[in-house]
């Protein structure tokens, strides 16, 4: 649970609480988590009172001191008065982080835990996986006491509960690769960088070469001042290129490397699977999903007809009063 809560904090920069539990039966253990929307600031932002500051029973803030007078010229009960120089307002956290109320944060947060803990899975069976909302199959839906869509549903599970074929799903590994090819093109424009400066200091050392005589010895020094100007500037590129990998935690260049082509061979191998999986059950999925149309435009029919019900019941005890 503390791996959970480390990667939140690093990833959304937050601090955040769990709590792991079990439902009253026994039978679901899982975790609650809290977030902050702020973050506190590195200096509390203070405004101080240009003048005195006058407020009534409600907190507002009136113009002149007797706004808080009672008839006797004393100040009322619940009203105060803030004196120039004093802090009549302290900010400690930031506004409300939007990104949290945007839909796609929840689906950012399980495919984000669900990689997660997949990493500590050592079995593939038990490996989780996130619903599909946009695939053939709908979610599984609770049928309560006195549901009026209860047979829809029923009718819905029936249909497509039985139908359920596996689709392929990429392995650890291969899930990675998407982000390995993101670390790859840094470490390519390095290198064009680095090919460039190579390219240049190549071109000083070939006229160096061909600046031969008495009268170019002042024109040699600076060349040579130069490719050794650019030779250090190699060097510390190609240095660079070990701090990149070693900033997604890579021990070198040529272990990132290793990882990137074994996690591109595990990719390339679940996209084959998965077309063969569309070239075997295409049809199959598609004539799902027009099964589930079907019982969209069933339920939509219910509703209509129990509206219909309702609006005529309504005239019905109009006409009775």
């Amino acid at each position: 649970m503390k791996k959970m809560l480390d990667e939140f904090k690093e990833k959304y920069g937050v601090e955040c609480f769990a709590a792991i539990h079990h439902n009253k039966r026994k039978t679901n253990l899982h975790i609650h988590m809290i977030f902050a929307e702020r973050k506190r600031l590195d200096q509390p932002e203070e405004k101080t009172a240009t003048r005195n500051m006058f407020y009534d029973e409600q907190g507002r803030h009136v113009r002149t001191k007797k706004e808080i007078l009672d008839s006797d010229g004393n100040i009322r009960k619940g009203c105060k008065i803030i004196k120039k120089g004093e802090v009549y307002e302290r900010k400690i956290f930031t506004i409300k982080d939007s990104r949290f109320k945007q839909e796609s944060f929840l689906d950012e947060a399980k495919v984000f835990y669900t990689d997660l803990i997949n990493q500590m899975v050592i079995d593939d069976k038990d490996r989780l996986s996130i619903f599909d909302k946009n695939g053939p199959y709908l979610a599984t839906k609770k049928v309560g006491k006195n549901n009026p869509k209860a047979e829809a549903i029923k009718a819905e599970s029936k249909q497509l509960g039985a139908e359920r074929t596996p689709q392929p799903k990429p392995s650890v590994l291969a899930s990675k690769y998407s982000r390995l090819k993101e670390i790859n093109s840094r470490l390519k424009e390095q290198n064009k960088a680095i090919f460039e400066r190579e390219k240049k200091r190549d071109k000083l050392k070939k006229e160096l070469s061909e600046s031969t005589g008495i009268f170019k010895g002042g024109r040699r020094k600076e060349l040579q001042q130069e490719i050794d100007s650019i030779d250090n500037q190699i060097s510390n590129m190609k240095k660079r290129l070990s701090s990149i990998v070693r900033e997604y935690k890579f021990d070198s260049v040529q272990a990132f490397y290793k990882e990137l082509n074994a996690a591109k061979k595990e990719y390339l191998e679940y996209q084959a699977a998965r077309a063969e999986y569309e070239k075997i059950y295409g049809k199959k999925v598609a004539d799902f999903m027009s099964v589930r149309d079907r019982l969209k435009q069933k339920e939509q029919e219910v509703k209509r007809r129990e509206a219909g019900r309702d609006y005529r019941a309504g005239q019905k005890d109009k006409g009775a009063r």
